[in-house]
């Protein structure tokens, strides 16, 4: 690598360097806006998959709940089953 800058060969002329500075900054902030664009749009799809998510298990946790609670709510409401009398109670018992 050392080698590399040996032999390159870079102008002396300020207004070539000037502009290679200029260049250079321009072209370093555009790689960091760039990246921060597509950071951003990375996060974003994650938010929005993620709040789907969220809506869909919402969605079935309400018909989960929906579900069991009508399908206990009719089965505490009736008891079905057979009995039979086998004495029936006199006013004195009930005092």
């Amino acid at each position: 690598m050392a080698n590399l800058f040996q032999r390159a060969r870079f102008s002396r002329n300020p207004l070539i360097q000037l502009f290679t500075v200029i260049a250079s900054a321009l072209l370093a902030i555009g790689a960091i806006l760039l990246g921060a664009v597509m950071l951003s749009l990375l996060l974003g799809v994650v938010v929005v998959i993620g709040f789907c998510f969220y809506l869909r298990l919402w969605w079935l946790r309400k018909q989960w709940t929906k579900k069991t609670y009508h399908s206990n709510s009719r089965e505490e409401g009736f008891v079905e089953g057979e009995y039979q009398v086998l004495q029936e109670r006199s006013s004195q018992d009930h005092q």
